[in-house]
């Protein structure tokens, strides 16, 4: 008969409050969000075609950027706005969306479709805005 090595009941409450210990010491580097963002990433691209009306600007510009940008994996939902002079598309991206990796796409589909939109559009600005990650622990 083999002799399985029996380990004492103080080497097992040792054991345990050396884990709690390592547990609560931990407990400061946890991020914890108070009040949690309901806000989801966005990309916002903006433009300007001073002169034009808000018409031109949505059937040249807003309607090709928005068919393209169409294509990005993880959008949730867009939304344009065209003025006289100005546009702009925003991307809603699902959470879980890498919205670096989307900004990239979006850079491209921008940088690949700026020659075929009309002369005088101001090349797009592309901008990111995420659920802040500053608030993610208390002061």
């Amino acid at each position: 008969m083999s002799a399985s090595p029996k380990i004492s009941s103080f080497t097992i409450i040792v054991t345990f409050l050396c884990v709690a210990l390592a547990g609560i010491a931990f407990i400061p580097l946890l991020p914890i969000k108070l009040s949690p963002s309901r806000t989801l990433p966005q990309l916002t691209i903006s433009y300007n075609m001073p002169g034009n009306s808000a018409r031109v600007i949505e059937m040249e510009v807003t309607s090709r950027l928005e068919a393209m940008l169409a294509r990005i994996k993880g959008i949730k939902e867009i939304n344009s706005t065209s003025g006289n002079g100005w546009g702009y598309v925003t991307l809603e991206l699902d959470k879980h969306t890498n919205i670096d990796a989307a900004r990239f796409e979006a850079s491209t589909i921008i940088r690949q479709t700026w020659p075929s939109l009309p002369d005088g559009l101001s090349y797009p600005v592309l901008e990111m805005s995420r659920p802040d990650d500053k608030e993610a622990r208390p002061s």
